[in-house]
């Protein structure tokens, strides 16, 4: 997770434009999966909501 600052406990400058794109491509493989996996198994995205707490 490129957008927590881990040494401050915060985040990173930046961080919830990361986070936003980290949960962009979290969204699309999870639809890319599911289509691949149809009929097999249910897949669920949970996108990360930590930077939206330092806002």
């Amino acid at each position: 997770m490129e957008w927590i600052d881990w040494d401050n406990g915060g985040i990173v400058p930046n961080g919830v434009e990361l986070e936003e794109e980290h949960n962009k491509e979290g969204l699309k493989l999870t639809e890319k999966i599911q289509k691949e996996l149809e009929g097999k198994y249910k897949l669920s995205f949970s996108p990360s909501t930590f930077a939206n707490a330092y806002t």
